[in-house]
C-alpha cells in the first residue's frame, strides 16, 4: 500500500512538472503563448511562455530583436523566439547590424533592407574654387590694413588676354605670361603651373611709413624649397618679397641682402583658397593666414623703395639657367599692395 501511494505520488509530481513545461505560462513548443507570463519563468524549448524559442515578445516583457524569421531567436510565438514579428535576419526591422549610413546610401545589416552604398559625390568642375571666399570678402581690405593706402589692386577678373588691370587706376596695367584664367569665388583668378608662367606688375615707388600686401592663394601642393609669390627680384634695385619656403610664408626686405623679416609658423594648405596678409610699419610687423596671426616681429628696419618690376608666381633668374625660377604651382587672386603715410 505504501509502495502504491509512493508510485502515485511520483506520477502526480511528474504531471505537475509536465504541466509546468507545457502549458499556461510554460516555455515549450506548444500553444499560443501568454505574453503576460511571469518574467521569472525559466527558459525552455518553445511554446507559449517567457523566453522560449518562439514568440512575439521581446526580452522579458517587450519586443524581441533577433536573427531569424520576424523575431529574435528561433521559432514560435513566445517571448524572445526566432519566429516572432520583430527584428531578425529575415524580419522587417533592422537586425544584427541596424541601419548604417555609408557613403551616402543606407545599408541595413542582417535582417533588414539592403540598399546600395549610395552614389559617390560628383567631382567639382575643373577650375572651381575649393574653400573660395564669398564675393563680399573679395575686395574688402583686411582690418589689419587700416591706416594703409592702396597702391594697386589687381582683381584678375579679365576674361582672357595677357593684360591685368589695376582697379585703383593708380598704376599701369600688368601682364601675365603662361597663366590660365579660371573661375574663383571672387569672379576669376590666375592659375600657374610652371613652365615660366608668371605675371609682371609695375613698381610703385616709396612705401613711406609702412608696407602691406594681401592676396588669395590656393597652392596645388606644398612645394619644397623657395617659391616666389609676389615681390621684386632678378637683380637691380630690389625692395620686398613674399615667398613660400617649404610651404611656410616668409616676408623679406632687401637690406644689403635679403633679410627674412617674418616667417610663418604654419604652412599653407594645398587645394584650398587662403587669405594671406602682411603688414610692416618699420617697427612692428606680422603675417596673417586666414585671419590667424602666424608670424610677428618688432624688428626695426628700413623699407626700400620699389623701383623694379614686381613679379608674381615666379621671378626672373640672375643666372643663365632659365628665364624664370622659383615658380608657383597653384592659383592666385586679388593681388593688392599698400603703403602707410606718416
Amino acid at each position: 500500500m505504501v509502495r502504491e501511494l509512493k508510485r502515485w505520488s511520483w506520477l502526480l509530481l511528474g504531471q505537475l512538472l509536465v504541466g509546468w513545461g507545457c502549458g499556461g505560462h510554460s516555455v515549450v513548443r506548444s500553444g499560443a503563448g501568454d505574453l503576460d507570463a511571469d518574467p521569472s519563468d525559466a527558459p525552455s524549448q518553445g511554446g507559449t511562455g517567457a523566453r522560449g524559442q518562439g514568440g512575439t515578445g521581446a526580452g522579458d516583457d517587450g519586443t524581441a530583436t533577433g536573427a531569424g524569421g520576424d523575431s529574435m531567436f528561433a521559432g514560435g510565438s513566445g517571448r524572445i523566439g526566432t519566429g516572432g514579428a520583430t527584428m531578425g535576419t529575415g524580419g522587417t526591422a533592422p537586425g544584427a547590424g541596424g541601419t548604417v549610413s555609408a557613403a551616402g546610401g543606407t545599408v541595413s545589416a542582417a535582417g533588414g533592407t539592403l540598399s546600395s552604398a549610395g552614389e559617390a559625390g560628383s567631382a567639382g568642375e575643373a577650375g572651381s574654387a575649393a574653400g573660395a571666399p564669398e564675393e563680399a570678402e573679395c575686395h574688402q581690405p583686411s582690418a589689419d590694413i587700416n591706416g594703409y593706402a592702396p597702391l594697386f589692386h589687381y582683381a584678375l577678373d579679365e576674361p582672357s588676354g595677357a593684360v591685368l588691370v589695376d582697379s585703383t587706376g593708380q598704376v599701369a596695367d600688368g601682364t601675365v605670361t603662361g597663366g590660365a584664367r579660371i573661375e574663383s569665388g571672387c569672379g576669376r583668378a590666375l592659375s600657374f603651373g610652371g613652365n615660366d608662367a608668371h605675371a609682371e606688375l609695375v613698381p610703385v615707388g616709396s612705401f613711406s611709413g609702412g608696407i602691406a600686401l594681401e592676396l588669395w592663394l590656393r597652392p596645388a601642393l606644398v612645394q619644397e624649397g623657395e617659391v616666389h609669390v609676389m615681390g621684386d627680384g632678378g637683380g637691380g634695385l630690389q625692395s620686398f618679397q613674399l615667398v613660400l619656403i617649404d610651404g611656410a610664408p616668409v616676408f623679406r626686405l632687401m637690406i644689403s641682402d635679403w633679410f627674412d623679416l617674418l616667417t610663418s609658423n604654419r604652412l599653407v594648405t594645398p587645394g584650398v583658397w587662403q587669405h594671406l596678409v602682411v603688414t610692416y610699419n618699420g617697427q612692428m610687423g606680422r603675417i596673417l593666414l586666414d585671419d590667424q596671426v602666424v608670424a610677428e616681429t618688432d624688428h626695426i628696419a628700413p623699407i626700400p623703395d620699389s623701383f623694379n618690376t614686381i613679379f608674381v608666381a615666379g621671378v626672373t633668374s640672375v643666372t643663365p639657367c632659365c628665364p624664370v625660377v622659383n615658380e608657383l604651382v597653384g592659383d592666385l587672386d586679388e593681388l593688392a599692395l599698400y603703403r602707410r603715410d606718416y
